[in-house]
């Protein structure tokens, strides 16, 4: 396992938040020890008064220690909800954090470690940033809880005599430092095994929650709930042995227990009811030490879903240079042949399918490592990050991927302080004004995961949309028209030189069908890129 923790020390509102879990599970540590005592002091006393007689029954004062029974329990309910409050408070807010921080590193990272990851196993990842992180953080306050449960239950102990705090004491070492080691021994491994399977499941989930519709097509059902079973199968058996441990852990406390407070009954030199409330302190303790001992039963699936995390936290950061790029001039080098472009050009690339027209596009737009023959303003694109990149270029991709959220959440990706005149104005050149008069919510219509909700004609669209919004010196379209039926591509085609030849930008244009050619003044053959 990775030795750093990717959610690193907590900040502002957590650290407040935490601290109020803590405090508020010291509280309920003590005031549970004290309850479970003081109710067996009380019952004690009741006995011991009801063998002396009426005298003794009427001169015991049951109303005092009814009251303080009474608090305590108040007390402790009260530190629960606190301790749930604050510690979920804590844990979510560092959960937002690390999302955020994760998903930054990932769109900050080298483009070649970026485009190696795989989209279902990196959202698998992020999701496990949720359960680790709040069992991680929530868990935090058994330890000092423990302590406050230690030290409580100690002085009560110390109440029936020498002996009992010191068997007591020998019990709480032993909880906790035998504990630890026998947890990793017996949880460690089946943890890691849970942690990956269940890492595997929530990567096949995405993918084939993607590839629905081919699985349908194909009749590949049975073959995915195949592979399913499987996993689950090895999930279950991991989580058979994890029961097991835990299991044994229970049981040694029980153990420990019944020995601490046996113990402490046999070696105490005191009156019936201060050995019972030493006794039941004792037993509380032990009882209050059982949540840090679940945390750590529970750490190997928390430390195991945290490497998962790590290993996004870990990507590296884009090294490259910060350049004040402006677009006036391009060079690309295709098939041996240097192209010289001015900033309104209009250049198609045409070729067979697969002879590398897209990858020359993401090569601009720095989504793939550049080659030599490449640069902007002079500039060698190798030298080039991709936000320097994304500063020249608005990029409408042929597969057009889209947030899950609305149309104009989409639409604010492509630049700060867009409104929604803008956003009307980009959808109406784009051939989408008919449909989102058509959509419920309009602007504010959900479109569901990668766009779901929409044909890949409409998808095509608000990614035009969305390139014409960036307001970029170059418009890189990649099958544009890709979709649509001939009348709605003409449209597009009128719409698109209007509004080109009023930005006076350049254009880099893919395209099979000819009518969209009719956009370029030049075309650029290619035979492999």
């Amino acid at each position: 396992m990775s030795d750093p923790d990717p959610i690193g020390p907590l900040a502002g509102i957590e650290r407040r938040a935490m601290a109020g879990a803590i405090a508020a599970a010291m509280l309920v540590a003590g005031s549970s020890i004290l309850l479970l005592a003081m109710s067996g002091w009380f019952l004690t006393s009741a006995a011991v008064a009801a063998a002396g007689g009426i005298a003794a029954i009427q001169a015991l004062n049951y109303l005092l220690p009814s009251a303080a029974i009474r608090f305590l329990a108040i007390t402790r309910t009260a530190g629960r909800y606190g301790e749930r409050l604050w510690s979920h408070q804590a844990a979510l807010h560092a959960t937002a954090r690390l999302r955020a921080r994760l998903i930054a590193r990932i769109a900050q990272a080298p483009v070649t470690d970026a485009l190696a990851l795989i989209p279902g196993d990196t959202t698998a990842r992020l999701i496990d940033a949720i359960d680790a992180i709040e069992d991680r953080v929530v868990r935090r306050p058994a330890r000092p809880a423990a302590i406050a449960a230690a030290l409580c239950g100690l002085a009560l102990a110390a109440l029936a005599g020498p002996w009992p705090p010191l068997v007591l004491a020998i019990a709480i070492g032993t909880v906790a430092w035998g504990t630890p080691v026998l947890a990793r021994r017996w949880l460690e491994r089946p943890a890691e095994d849970a942690q990956q399977v269940i890492g595997l499941l929530k990567r096949d989930l995405v993918s084939h929650a993607e590839a629905a519709a081919d699985i349908l097509v194909y009749d590949l059902q049975r073959r995915i709930t195949a592979i399913g079973t499987t996993q689950a199968d090895l999930y279950d058996q991991a989580r058979r042995r994890i029961a097991i441990g835990e299991a044994r852990l229970n049981g040694l406390l029980l153990i420990i227990g019944g020995i601490a407070t046996g113990g402490g009954i046999l070696l105490a030199d005191a009156t019936p009811q201060i050995i019972a409330l030493a006794a039941l302190g004792a037993a509380g303790t032990i009882e209050a030490l059982a949540a840090m001992v679940r945390g750590y039963a529970r750490e190997g699936m928390i430390a195991a879903g945290l490497d998962r995390i790590a290993a996004l936290a870990a990507l590296p950061a884009d090294a490259g240079r910060c350049l004040d790029l402006v677009g006036h001039h391009l060079r690309m080098t295709i098939d041996g042949v240097a192209h010289e472009m001015a900033q309104r050009d209009r250049i198609a690339l045409v070729g067979r399918s697969g002879a590398g027209k897209t990858r020359l596009i993401e090569t601009l737009t720095g989504l793939r490592p550049a080659p030599s023959g490449f640069a902007v303003d002079g500039i060698d694109l190798r030298t080039c990050g991709p936000r320097d990149l994304s500063r020249v270029f608005g990029l409408a991709p042929q597969d057009a991927r889209l947030l899950a959220g609305t149309i104009a959440d989409n639409l604010r990706l492509a630049r700060p302080g867009i409104t929604e005149a803008d956003m009307i104005e980009a959808l109406t050149i784009a051939c989408f004004d008919r449909e989102l008069t058509a959509l419920p919510g309009g602007l504010d219509c959900w479109i569901g995961d990668d766009g779901s909700r929409l044909s890949g004609g409409q998808r095509k669209r608000i990614a035009i949309a969305r390139a014409l919004l960036a307001g970029r010196p170059w418009l890189l379209l990649d099958e544009p028209s890709e979709g649509l039926d001939a009348a709605t591509e003409a449209e597009l085609i009128v719409r698109l030189k209007a509004e080109i030849d009023r930005r006076g930008c350049g254009l880099i244009l893919i395209s099979h069908r000819p009518a969209m050619l009719a956009l370029a003044e030049r075309r650029i053959a290619i035979v492999s890129a």
